[in-house]
């Protein structure tokens, strides 16, 4: 698995195509990623609704956003739309039920304030979005 891992990590760094759709994912998915971060921690703030209930809440919304700008502008893709957006929302799911384990581990669990436990599982999350979206979903 490691080794998969510096593969995946070796082909982005060496392709300048690739390089392009990093910078172009950390601002389509940056945008998503400070949304994500931004509207779930006032929503745990401000109202009384549960980590699943933010967490959906977000998602619901990033996805009907940043899945048409991944494909077009991030990876460039004209074609196979119903093909990628299976891919995309197979991988959504996966992703969404990550941001919620890691967002109750660090904030219910652990007792970190929601900014700051939303925040770690933001950073942990964000490579890995990247590698699943070009290599599985737009691939």
């Amino acid at each position: 698995m490691k080794h998969k891992i510096g593969a995946l990590a070796g082909q982005v760094l060496h392709s300048e195509s690739a390089r392009f759709q990093v910078v172009r994912h950390l601002m389509v998915g940056g945008s998503g990623v400070v949304f994500n971060w931004v509207v779930f921690s006032l929503l745990r703030h401000f109202t009384s609704l549960s980590t699943l209930e933010c967490t959906a809440i977000v998602h619901v919304v990033i996805l009907v956003v940043v899945f048409p700008l991944q494909k077009l502008f991030t990876f460039k893709k004209r074609d196979r739309g119903h093909v990628h957006m299976a891919r995309f929302l197979v991988n959504d799911a996966g992703y969404v039920a990550l941001d919620y384990a890691l967002a109750y581990a660090f904030i219910d669990m652990l007792g970190l304030p929601a900014f700051i436990g939303k925040g770690c599982g933001l950073m942990i999350l964000t490579p890995l979005s990247f590698l699943s979206q070009r290599y599985w979903v737009f691939r």
